[in-house]
């Protein structure tokens, strides 16, 4: 894992909408983001663009789906 990635993903969350809302990440940034906001099922809870960002990444096979059981 680079060391970009390691860093993003010890910024507290705040910070890191705001680098992805800014254009300010890589594209494997982005997916390690994406993959984070899967993971916790927050894809699904914010504004409509992060739920379809996070439905494309997954059908280009570069995220992950998370089942989760309610």
């Amino acid at each position: 894992m680079s060391t970009e990635i390691e860093n993003l993903q010890e910024s507290p969350l705040p910070q890191q909408f705001q680098a992805y809302e800014s254009g300010q990440m890589t594209d494997e940034e982005t997916v390690v983001f994406f993959q984070m906001l899967i993971n916790t099922g927050m894809a699904w809870n914010l504004q409509g663009h992060y739920g379809r960002m996070a439905y494309k990444l997954i059908s280009e096979g570069k995220c992950e789906a998370v089942r989760r059981d309610s």
